[in-house]
């Protein structure tokens, strides 16, 4: 079992073009948001989305030291802004739950939502409703996830 992961990395890792380091890193920068994707599907709480994303970080952070400027790059970074954006929006300045983003209170947070297609949605009383922003943001995130799996389903 242990021979074929390590083949299957090497085969990767020479289609591409790249080292076999920088292919385990990238080939767990996908299965850490395909599982990030995969737990969001079943609903989480603010307590679990928090550690989800701190066990997370280490490998994503070591991913993205290394990562280039190629199309399944961008898309792991993008999924992964966006699930950091979705832990920064859903957690206030004294590391509560927020219920809202202000733009006078946190303007780059704010712009950075609207961006988001279809977060305009989410404005009520001239703040983003957090809880109506949360699924917009893992929305756009899982259809990164979907164009990774595409980008990856010749992987064995």
């Amino acid at each position: 079992m242990v021979l074929l992961v390590i083949f299957t990395i090497i085969g990767f890792a020479q289609a591409q073009g790249i080292g076999f380091a920088q292919a385990q890193g990238t080939k767990e920068a996908v299965e850490t948001v395909k599982k990030i994707d995969a737990v969001l599907t079943m609903g989480i709480s603010f307590i679990d989305y928090g550690r989800l994303m701190g066990e997370s970080n280490y490998v994503m952070q070591g991913y993205l030291n290394k990562a280039k400027n190629e199309p399944l790059d961008n898309a792991i970074k993008e999924a992964w802004g966006l699930y950091v954006l979705a832990k920064r929006t859903w957690t206030n300045i004294e590391g509560e739950p927020a219920r809202y983003i202000s733009r006078s209170v946190n303007q780059t947070e704010f712009d950075a939502l609207m961006k988001i297609p279809g977060m305009s949605k989410t404005i009520v009383g001239g703040s983003i409703a957090v809880e109506l922003a949360l699924p917009i943001i893992w929305e756009n995130a899982s259809k990164k996830v979907k164009l990774i799996t595409s980008l990856t389903s010749n992987w064995k």
